[in-house]
């Protein structure tokens, strides 16, 4: 996916939403929100930090260059942070391993719909995934959180990714820290309306915990 579909995107994730009651509507949700919450960082704080000079700074190659690169670093750790949300709205209603296992499945299906990243390569993507696979295994360890603190992990890690060099950037770990704690309350109360938890799970093969 090129930096233009992403930025074309956009708009449709604001679109209205249908319900989310199959694995693979649940697929799309996890792998879109991933990609939206990361890009989201990015944009956001490029705009931020450059201010008037962001539409210059944004048609430059190696800035470019340097989003390609941010953007498909952050997508895994999107994908564990938004997978984490998603568990925690649909907790109560199935046993925690057959969801977790669920849930982490449906994850790796919407890393693995992407070839390797160019500006990656083939062994950084590699480890990607594995690290994916441990963040996905970790979820199911401790009790669901806030939306607001499944983000706290990570936010240090896409901090570093972020496209703009250390030294302009090293007073703003909280503001960075806080929009992506502002964006994952969004999609948990997005997920929570439009989930359709009995129908979701049961395509998902989990079944309803009883009442």
């Amino acid at each position: 996916m090129s930096l233009v579909d992403w930025v074309l995107g956009i708009p449709a994730y604001f679109r209205r939403k249908p319900p989310i009651d199959t694995r693979e509507k649940l697929i799309d949700f996890l792998d879109s929100r991933a990609a939206f919450l990361i890009q989201k960082n990015i944009f956001d704080y490029a705009r931020a930090r450059s201010g008037p000079y962001f539409s210059y700074i944004i048609k430059e190659k190696a800035f470019q260059e340097s989003v390609e690169v941010s953007r498909w670093t952050g997508y895994p750790t999107g994908l564990a942070a938004v997978a984490e949300i998603v568990r925690g709205v649909l907790f109560n209603d199935a046993d925690r391993k057959p969801l977790n296992d669920a849930i982490s499945s449906a994850a790796l299906a919407a890393f693995d719909k992407y070839p390797v990243p160019e500006m990656l390569g083939a062994e950084t993507w590699k480890k990607a995934r594995e690290t994916l696979i441990e963040r996905l295994a970790n979820i199911d360890t401790h009790p669901p959180k806030f939306a607001k603190d499944v983000i706290l992990p990570y936010a240090q890690i896409l901090y570093d990714s972020q496209p703009i060099h250390e030294e302009l950037r090293k007073r703003d770990f909280e503001m960075i820290q806080a929009q992506l704690r502002i964006n994952l309350v969004n999609m948990h109360d997005e997920f929570e309306s439009r989930a359709r938890k009995a129908e979701l799970l049961s395509d998902l093969g989990v079944a309803v915990k009883a009442a």
